[in-house]
Protein backbone atom coordinates (compact mmCIF):
# COMPACT_ATOMS: atom_id res chain seq x y z
CA UNK A 1 0.00 0.00 0.00
CA UNK A 2 3.15 2.02 0.41
CA UNK A 3 1.55 4.40 3.48
CA UNK A 4 4.01 5.32 6.30
CA UNK A 5 2.75 6.77 9.77
CA UNK A 6 5.36 8.28 11.60
CA UNK A 7 4.91 11.87 13.82
CA UNK A 8 8.42 14.17 14.48
CA UNK A 9 8.17 15.99 17.52
CA UNK A 10 10.38 19.24 18.31
CA UNK A 11 10.98 20.02 21.45
CA UNK A 12 11.63 23.79 22.23
CA UNK A 13 13.39 25.40 18.58
CA UNK A 14 15.34 28.06 18.14
CA UNK A 15 14.38 30.60 15.88
CA UNK A 16 16.58 31.89 13.07
CA UNK A 17 17.55 35.54 13.61
CA UNK A 18 18.18 36.41 9.84
CA UNK A 19 18.89 34.62 6.32
CA UNK A 20 22.65 34.61 6.99
CA UNK A 21 21.92 33.03 10.15
CA UNK A 22 20.84 30.00 9.06
CA UNK A 23 22.77 30.06 5.77
CA UNK A 24 25.63 29.95 8.24
CA UNK A 25 24.48 27.08 10.46
CA UNK A 26 23.64 25.25 7.28
CA UNK A 27 27.00 25.24 6.01
CA UNK A 28 28.96 23.99 9.18
CA UNK A 29 30.75 20.93 9.44
CA UNK A 30 28.40 18.57 11.17
CA UNK A 31 31.21 17.95 13.60
CA UNK A 32 30.56 21.64 14.37
CA UNK A 33 26.95 21.39 14.08
CA UNK A 34 25.41 20.06 17.53
CA UNK A 35 28.33 21.85 19.31
CA UNK A 36 27.44 24.67 22.05
CA UNK A 37 23.77 24.78 21.24
CA UNK A 38 21.20 24.50 23.62
CA UNK A 39 17.95 24.34 21.65
CA UNK A 40 16.97 22.62 18.02
CA UNK A 41 17.15 24.67 15.24
CA UNK A 42 14.61 24.48 12.39
CA UNK A 43 17.50 22.93 9.87
CA UNK A 44 17.22 19.91 12.48
CA UNK A 45 13.10 19.69 12.26
CA UNK A 46 13.52 20.05 8.23
CA UNK A 47 16.92 17.19 7.75
CA UNK A 48 14.60 14.87 9.92
CA UNK A 49 11.61 14.98 7.61
CA UNK A 50 12.88 15.34 4.54
CA UNK A 51 14.62 12.27 5.55
CA UNK A 52 10.99 10.59 6.21
CA UNK A 53 9.87 11.69 3.00
CA UNK A 54 12.82 10.05 1.46
CA UNK A 55 13.34 6.98 -0.41
CA UNK A 56 15.74 6.36 2.64
CA UNK A 57 12.81 6.80 5.08
CA UNK A 58 11.07 4.59 2.89
CA UNK A 59 10.98 1.34 5.20
CA UNK A 60 10.33 3.94 8.61
CA UNK A 61 7.16 3.28 9.60
CA UNK A 62 5.62 3.56 13.32
CA UNK A 63 8.63 5.91 14.27
CA UNK A 64 8.68 8.96 16.49
CA UNK A 65 11.52 11.18 15.92
CA UNK A 66 12.19 13.38 18.39
CA UNK A 67 14.53 16.42 18.95
CA UNK A 68 15.58 16.99 22.96
CA UNK A 69 18.63 18.57 24.54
Amino acid sequence: LGVTVNVVAPGPVDPFKSFEDACARCYRPKAQKRAGREKVTPQDVAEGVAFLCSDAGDYVSGCVLPYRF
